[in-house]
């Protein structure tokens, strides 16, 4: 579903725009984010694809969105799956850190341990991916698989929001069935994947089932998540 507003609280519908329609998404479109690029809007999404078995196969995927609402579909595969993760692997955020395009996507491990991993636009070429490394947060490896993960930047300060699904509750007390949590450290390397300095984990909401917050810095540096009242309250001050 495309929305549209000028205020980031009021919004108005104005159709589908990204529907199953394509041989890199036709079981469906998973989450992603959005980047803009030489002023049109580029979709960074997880295409869901199924074999004639039904075994799924993720491919991160993108489009573009330009002024008028017309969507274009990419025909090539952005990201792949790694050969180190399962078919859990999804739900691209991308960024920009020190002008240079940046992008996370959450998996599971073939150990069955939640991981997020960093990729970077080659030559600033939002449509060309490398591997970087996998983020290193400080994960107690209790998690079986990450969603959602979102890196965002308040006062200059990394925050990693995600959805760790398994998460020992020894590590963190929630009620809900998967947590959405954040954790404020102090530096984030982007040649190593490193966040260092870590605030420890936090729950970004109690509510019964907040989940798969998505979050964004605007160019004048503040941070809009779906949850921004939370984030606020428990973060900014």
């Amino acid at each position: 579903m495309h929305l549209i507003s000028d205020d980031l609280v009021t919004f108005k519908e104005t159709g589908i725009r990204v529907q199953p329609d394509h041989a890199n998404d036709h079981e469906g479109a998973y989450p992603g984010s959005a980047q803009v690029i030489d002023e049109r809007l580029f979709l960074f999404y997880t295409g869901n694809v199924r074999d004639e078995v039904w075994i799924r196969h993720p491919k991160q995927v993108g489009a573009w969105l330009d002024k008028e609402g017309q969507l274009t579909k990419l025909d090539s595969v952005l990201i792949e799956q790694p050969k180190s993760t399962t078919d859990h692997f999804r739900d691209p955020q991308t960024f920009s850190y020190n002008d240079h395009y940046y992008a996370i996507i959450g998996g599971q491990t073939l150990q069955q341990e939640g991981i997020i991993k960093l990729y970077r636009a080659v030559h600033n070429n939002a449509l060309k991916w490398e591997y970087v490394a996998d983020l290193d947060f400080g994960s107690d490896g209790s998690p079986y698989m990450i969603e959602c993960p979102n890196l965002v930047f308040i006062d200059q300060k990394p925050v990693l929001i995600f959805c760790p699904q398994g998460l020992a509750k020894t590590t963190l007390a929630y009620d809900n069935i998967y947590p959405n949590t954040y954790i404020i450290f102090e530096e984030f390397d982007p040649n190593t994947g490193r966040l260092s300095g870590s605030h420890g984990m936090q729950n970004l909401d109690f509510g019964f089932e907040s989940y798969a917050t998505q979050a964004f810095n605007s160019p004048d540096g503040r941070v809009f998540p779906s949850l921004y009242f939370t984030v606020t309250g428990l973060i900014k001050k």
